[in-house]
């Protein structure tokens, strides 16, 4: 990862400035909520930073979803290079139900 790179350090900026904003008394209050469908409310979605916290996924997403579809084209099950790699070959090889790798999450990451 180069952290010279203009989307490195857009997604780096972004991601610190939600953590900042985010740390104050009234983002805990979500948690206090009777529904937590309730943040999607306007009213709450401001005061929760809710639309802030989406955007800032979708932009964590994309920035990691780059690395993940590199390493799944160059996957070698004999040449393990880190836990993206091991990652992926768990969700490809796991069959057992009740794993975290198995199921919409294995599906979603290795279309294959």
């Amino acid at each position: 990862m180069d952290l010279d790179d203009e989307k490195t350090s857009h997604f780096i900026t972004m991601f610190d400035k939600f953590l900042r904003e985010s740390s104050s008394l009234i983002s805990p209050l979500i948690n206090l909520l009777p529904n937590p469908m309730w943040a999607t409310w306007p009213v709450f979605r401001t005061i929760l930073n809710f639309d802030k916290a989406k955007e800032i996924s979708k932009l964590a997403f994309d920035f990691i979803n780059v690395y993940v579809e590199n390493h799944k084209q160059t996957l070698d099950p004999e040449n393990i290079r880190d836990f993206t790699d091991l990652m992926l070959l768990e969700i490809k090889n796991t069959s057992d139900p009740s794993s975290s790798f198995y199921g919409k999450i294995g599906k979603y990451f290795f279309k294959n």
